[in-house]
């Protein structure tokens, strides 16, 4: 395939990262008053407002990942934020409230991709006066910066450059530090740093034990650090301490403010470790020990503003509150406040009433604390499950912050209409790990359900708050709603006989005006008391048909006739009582209406002809609109936006023009049913508003708008802004119909009725989130999964985790298998594995003249004395057959088949009818032969080999260090072959196969790598290789890819490009999303966009969109051969002007992707069809 002709690659976040890498507070950053919390995950920054409950002020997507996080002062009243990321770049960033978007003031490249990656999380702090910052970087080396007049620089000449500018110098302190803060109380002009240096052992790991605690005075002038003890730093240990220095076992230091007591006015330093708290004054003289913490300490936060009080985050989930009180001498105080989630961050406000804890390997949650009392029940569950072990917490959970990550594997369930379900591995550590079953949307909070299949359901509504309209064939059903007592929240519904409406005939539409209930069917409307007691009827004339369709408007009712006729219908009163229906208008139409629909005196009808008719009450100036094909519902949004629902899947958005004109101005596909629409309240009024990506207002205004849910076999919620569509998927399968209590249900606000499946449910739209999760926790781990689909079980490898990349080391505990049904997300059977024995792969097999679908477990036998493993297994897990169809067998499945092998069976893939493995460096290829696992085939192609795909006879192999190779299989001469290789090293951590000749490559740094098949002259003969024709900087760490089968082309019809697969991918921090192929004529255009967007709009965190660390020597280099969703989507949330201003831009420039519009055609629309359809 020429490059030039072939597919371009999109990058898309589906969902940003959840898991906690860095927090602050309180600050003030955006607003002067009132406290803040600044939080980072992953690649994302937010900001909230510090209240009983976080509020979201403002965030945005950054370039890479941050390790730490600290602030600054400014000139005026808000804060600086000082952040340091993986790669050791230094940042400092204020919120420029005239643009409402974060600014960055200064940088400095400290460092390299190379060196982030080998050092540790950089340890900062910042001085008393909050002027001088201290960045730990990688081995002896600390920066210091002078940030007094980085906002006038910056004001004056753009983004500071702090090393070239010379407020940042480099000092040796000798050691490698731990932890490192600025002692208070000292001069500006000879600032001090304390320091707990640590040393490293011959493997490079931190020794445990003693660590060196010392104080370094900083020189401005000569810009050097000299520790204050002589002499300085000894190499052996074992030297008495000194003043200046100390000899200790220690997690964590931190600098104690002069205002906490007069011990501390000449500065102090607290030590926190495992077991004990020692308080130091400014020379290191000992002032008190005492015992302290169970664990080892992972966070220590300054809790008020004297002080005195400190939170310490044991490594464990133990909270410990610290009291530092008293004159001289001082007295310390420990208080277990109880056990929350293993933390990765920790801030606090409101002088300590509440905190945040934010996890990496858990969900994060927002305390508030309280006195210990002794008989506290426990607190509610997390979201994955988890309950509190300890009864006698001090604090109450107020919110559960889900955390998907760490992702370690994944697997996808088809749910039908094209929608997925991800089942993840989340989570690290014994009783943290948990299966995630994620869906995309907008979840459900479940009222209560039917207990049985309803059947045949033609139409459902509300009628007041107790009652529930049931539309069937040939007649109707009245279901009355009570409370349980059984549960708080749990409804209940029983048939309701006794009413005066028509249950003999079918309903068309039923309504509430006035207090009063509406019926309507085919043959009149029927007026209902609150009571369901007859007040009035109309009857149509026969000579103007049956009713086709009614709806209610202006405090009235409309009905439609098979004729044609359209009728207004008012309430007449009599005594200030309505009791008859009196007709003020009619309207003839051209056709039979089959659908209907009135807001503000604008109405409009669709046809059964295909046709859309609009017109106004008091002048009908009738408009016809000719559509695809049928409608089948019709609505209103507030702005007279009209949407009109076909019988073929698609919803078709009319608009209004300058000359009160209507044209058709978008369509969607929401399914491939009949397509019904609902008109729901705003946004913002069913639940909180969303984080939004930057400080724009447009997601604002779109929340304000009213919501349309659009029902054609799955239900999406639908809102227009500018000339386009917005479309949310709603987690719930299979809806068929749905219904809005506007009066409220039993006393619940925002509740709806949904038919799906043939069972009723009534729940609560959770339109504030955009991901329902269900959740269910295990002892270990997961590591590996993969989804049975003849019997719709997940099969989970679980074990206890350690940071190794390829295989965690072996513990006590032993592996094992998790069988879970996914459709009840129920644990059905478990099977353990032997001793030191590892799972490190799962993959579903079927093999040539066998119809059993099997599960192939790979395993490693994991030992302390083998740097790699020797020994593995490789078992087949055949499905049990069950004594009925609808029951599950107990256990699920067998082993049916072992083999033991010569090394860790890193990956298993099924290929063309054997089973593919990859040991240790090999390739092995395996067949079934009889009962017996037999190997056919075997191949040297690496050193680690830890990711394999195929695609026909092609394999794709991933490296730990190599990148990537291209193999074939050849069947005949049962012999693996190379057909090309990547000749750039690169530690690749998964790959995925998008076509023959598109191939993608993760790496450790948050790199994205796309790459082809081409030649290069070597000695006068042609050379195969993978040539990198795209590369993208994600700042994610991706542990897995899975191929996916597109359900819609991305090629316009005639194209002769259509894809067949997509690569969804999922990370470290939580995050996943996918990788799309793009055909190159739209790739084109889009790509030119990219730069028109880049160039309008600025990045949060650094000068340009398109920076990225690639190379292995840590070169910056540009993006190409990648279109960046999360970039390209901005587009959609631009004011309608800037989009047509860059559309235009596009047609001067005569792109390549446009040259073959007509005068007549549309840019704009182009480009929002091409995005719509990405990012859909």
């Amino acid at each position: 395939m020429d490059g030039d002709d072939g597919p371009g690659s999109c990058f898309l976040t589906v969902q940003r990262a959840t898991a906690v890498e860095c927090a602050l507070g309180p600050v003030a950053f955006t607003r002067p008053e009132g406290e803040e919390l600044v939080v980072i995950r992953g690649t994302t920054l937010d900001i909230y407002a510090c209240t009983q409950r976080l509020e979201h002020l403002v965030g945005g997507c950054i370039n890479e990942s941050v390790s730490c996080l600290l602030v600054a002062a400014s000139k005026g009243s808000y804060d600086l934020l000082v952040l340091v990321t993986v790669s050791l770049q230094i940042l400092v960033v204020r919120y420029d409230n005239n643009a409402k978007v974060l600014q960055l003031l200064a940088s400095a490249d400290a460092g390299n991709m190379v060196l982030g990656a080998t050092a540790r999380p950089a340890s900062c702090g910042t001085s008393s006066c909050r002027r001088f910052v201290a960045v730990y970087l990688y081995s002896n080396i600390v920066a210091i910066a002078d940030l007094a007049a980085v906002e006038a620089s910056f004001e004056q000449n753009g983004v500071v450059d702090l090393k070239t500018s010379q407020k940042m110098f480099y000092v040796d302190v000798k050691e490698q530090v731990a932890c490192l803060d600025f002692l208070t109380f000292v001069s500006e002009a000879t600032p001090q740093l304390v320091a707990l240096h640590a040393r490293e052992d011959a493997c490079g790991a931190w020794e445990d034990g003693q660590k060196v605690l010392c104080v370094h005075s900083v020189d401005l002038q000569k810009k050097r650090a000299q520790c204050l003890a002589k002499p300085e730093l000894p190499a052996a240990r074992g030297v008495a301490n000194v003043p200046g220095r100390q000899y200790l076992c220690c997690d964590l230091i931190a600098a104690v403010p002069h205002s906490a007591g007069t011990w501390a006015a000449s500065g102090a330093v607290l030590a926190v470790g495992a077991g004990y708290v020692r308080l130091f004054n400014a020379e290191l003289q000992q002032l008190i020990a005492v015992r302290g913490t169970q664990a080892c300490s992972s966070m220590l936060v300054k809790v008020n503003d004297a002080g005195n009080r400190w939170l310490v985050a044991g490594s464990l989930g133990d909270l410990y509150l610290l009291r530092l009180e008293g004159g001289c001498p001082v007295s310390v105080t420990v208080q277990c406040m109880g056990v929350s989630v293993p933390a990765s961050a920790v801030a606090t406000w409101q002088q300590g009433d509440y905190a945040f804890i934010g996890s990496q390997v858990s969900d994060s949650e927002v305390l508030h604390f309280h006195a210990v009392c002794a008989d506290a029940p426990a607190t509610a569950s997390t979201a994955a499950g988890r309950r509190r072990k300890n009864l006698e917490d001090a604090f109450e959970v107020m919110e559960t912050w889900t955390n998907l990550g760490p992702i370690t594997d994944f697997c996808t369930k088809e749910l039908g209409s094209g929608r997925l379900e991800l089942i993840s591995c989340s989570g690290a550590g014994s009783n943290l790990g948990s299966l995630r079953f994620i869906q995309v949307g907008i979840p459900l909070e479940d009222l209560g359900s039917s207990g049985g299949s309803l059947g045949s359901v033609l139409g459902l509504w509300p009628l007041g708050c107790r009652y529930l309209v049931l539309s069937r064939p040939g007649r109707t059903e009245v279901l009355q709603i009570e409370e349980s007592e059984v549960e708080e929240f749990s409804l209940c519904l029983r048939p309701f006989i006794e009413c005066g409406l028509r249950l003999s005939e079918e309903t068309l539409f039923c309504c509430s005006i006035a207090d009063l209930f509406i019926q309507v069917t085919r043959f009149g409307a029927l007026m209902l008391d609150p009571l369901l007691r007859t007040r009035g009827e109309w009857r149509i004339d026969p000579l103007s048909g049956s009713i086709t369709a009614a709806v209610d408007g202006e405090g009235g009712l409309l009905v439609a006739s098979a004729l044609g006729d359209i009728f207004a219908l008012d309430l007449h009163s009599e005594g200030g009582t309505p009791c008859s229906f009196v007709q003020t208008s009619a309207w003839r139409l051209a056709g039979e209406p089959s659908c209907l629909c009135s807001r503000e005196q604008h109405l409009a009808a669709g046809l059964w002809s295909d046709e859309l008719c609009i017109w106004h009450r008091q002048d009908f100036g009738l408009q016809t609109l000719a559509l695809p094909t049928l409608p089948r519902s019709v609505a209103f949004s507030p702005h007279l936006q009209l949407f009109t629902g076909l019988c073929d899947g698609r919803v078709v958005l009319a608009t209004k023009t300058a000359g009160s004109e209507w044209h058709l101005q978008r369509t969607v596909v929401v399914g491939m049913e009949p397509v019904k629409l609902l008109v729901l309240p705003a946004e913002s009024e069913m639940g909180p508003k969303l984080p939004q990506e930057d400080a724009s207002s447009e997601r604002s205004a779109v929340q304000e708008q009213e919501m349309l849910l659009a029902i054609s076999g799955n239900g999406s919620i639908l809102q227009a802004q500018s000339q386009r569509v917005v479309q949310t998927p709603v987690c719930l399968p299979n809806m068929s119909h749905a219904a809005f209590f506007s009066h409220g249900l039993a006393g619940l606000h925002h509740c709806m009725a949904f038919i799906s499946e043939e069972r009723l449910l009534l729940a609560r739209l959770r339109c504030h989130e955009r991901m329902h999760v269900r959740s269910l926790p295990f002892p270990q781990a997961p590591r590996r999964i993969a989804y049975h689909q003849p019997t719709r079980i997940c099969v989970a490898g679980c074990c206890d985790m350690s940071s190794s990349v390829a295989m965690p080391s072996p513990s006590r505990s032993r592996a094992q298998l998790q069988f879970v049904h996914s459709d009840t997300v129920s644990l059905l059977d478990t099977m353990t594995l032997g001793h030191d024995e590892m799972i490190s792969s799962v993959v579903t097999v079927s093999f040539t003249g066998d119809p059993t679908v099997y599960v192939a477990v790979g395993t490693a036998v994991v030992l302390q004395s083998e740097p790699e493993p020797t020994r593995g297994q490789v078992r087949l897990l055949a499905p049990c057959p069950s004594s009925s169809s609808s029951e599950v067998a107990l256990p699920p499945f067998r082993v049916a088949k072992t083999l033991e092998v010569q090394g860790a069976v890193y990956a298993l893939s099924a290929f063309e009818g054997r089973l593919l493995g990859a040991v240790n460096n090999r390739l092995q290829l395996w067949e079934l032969q009889g009962s017996q696992l037999v190997e056919v085939c075997r191949y040297s192609a690496g050193v680690i080999v830890l990711d394999l795909q195929t695609l026909g006879d092609l394999i794709l192999v991933g490296d730990i260090m190599r990148s990537v190779t291209l193999m074939r299989f050849q069947a005949q001469a049962m012999a693996f072959e190379t057909v090309a290789h990547d000749e750039t090293s690169a530690w690749s951590t998964t790959v995925d196969m998008l076509s023959e000749n598109h191939f993608l490559c993760a790496e450790d740094g948050g790199n994205l790598l796309s790459l082809r098949c081409g030649q290069r002259r070597s000695n006068g003969e042609a050379v195969n290789v993978l040539e990198r024709v795209g590369r993208i900087h994600t700042g994610e760490f991706m542990n897995r890819f899975q191929r996916s089968t597109l359900r819609r082309s991305m090629s316009r019809p005639g194209s002769a490009f259509d894809p067949t697969y997509c690569t969804i991918w999922a990370s470290a921090s939580g995050a996943f999303g996918w990788v799309l192929p793009v055909e190159q004529h739209r790739f084109l255009r889009l790509l030119k966009l990219q730069e028109f967007i880049a160039s309008e709009l600025k990045p949060m965190l650094s000068q340009k969109w398109c920076d990225a660390r690639l190379d292995l020597q840590g070169e910056r280099v540009e993006h190409e051969g990648f279109l960046d969703g999360d970039l390209l989507k901005r587009f959609l949330m631009m004011p309608e002007e800037k989009q047509q201003a860059l559309a235009a831009r596009a047609r001067r420039e005569r792109l390549d992707g446009l040259d073959d519009l007509d005068a007549g055609d549309d840019p704009l629309q182009e480009l929002l069809e091409d995005l719509e359809m990405l990012s859909r």
